[in-house]
């Protein structure tokens, strides 16, 4: 665990980087691939940014916050891949839930389907692949964000970074590509957050 601060949108906040890696944390300056990052901002002990990997951030809008149980929720959560908006959840009201037992009895139609999918996850990890052929460029690893199910077979993947086109769809092409280790819970559906880490090696 390590700590830094920053400027974010005129206040200072907290910015804590966390990894279950044993790499010593002072050999590489600024953020590393593998680790989650969490900013709070110190006077309020809101999360104002959160971040999963690089390239991926949740950003948490306080302003006109709603209070509920004691606790203030953002109106507005904005979704942030490869520096793009791709998703802004606004929230308008929140109320406690009906507790009518009834509710929660699931239908024959729903028990004919059988039970859903557990999203578990996410897990991190490197794929190392060749360069593009005749590629000039500087060779830098691309971020792939894929939904696993429980076999290994990619069922979603899309770049969290776009520093190279070049390089960005080579990387998705190769994760849309490859087949991955099965889960190793088999009891009921299971389906995977990974992100991977592409890795290119010289083609020469």
């Amino acid at each position: 665990m390590r700590m830094a601060t920053a400027n974010w949108e005129g206040t200072e906040i907290a910015c804590i980087l966390t990894s279950r890696g044993g790499n010593d944390a002072t050999a590489t300056p600024g953020r590393r691939w593998e680790e989650n990052e969490f900013c709070i901002d110190p006077k309020t002990g809101l999360l104002r940014i959160h971040s999963d990997a690089p390239g991926i951030y949740s950003v948490f809008d306080y302003n006109r916050g709603i209070q509920f149980h004691g606790r203030i929720l953002p109106r507005q959560t904005t979704i942030v891949e490869g520096g793009t908006s791709v998703l802004q959840i606004h929230l308008e009201d929140i109320q406690d839930a009906n507790n009518d037992p009834d509710q929660f009895v699931p239908t024959k139609k729903m028990l004919s389907h059988g039970p859903g999918a557990i999203m578990v996850g996410p897990f991190r990890f490197p794929e190392y692949v060749r360069a593009p052929a005749r590629y000039s460029g500087v060779i830098r690893p691309v971020i792939v964000y894929a939904i696993l199910d429980q076999k290994g077979k990619v069922l979603d993947a899309e770049v969290v970074e776009t520093s190279d086109p070049t390089l960005s769809a080579a990387a998705l092409g190769v994760v849309w590509h490859s087949s991955y280790l099965p889960a190793e819970q088999q009891n009921r559906p299971l389906q995977r957050e990974a992100f991977i880490n592409v890795k290119f090696t010289p083609t020469s």
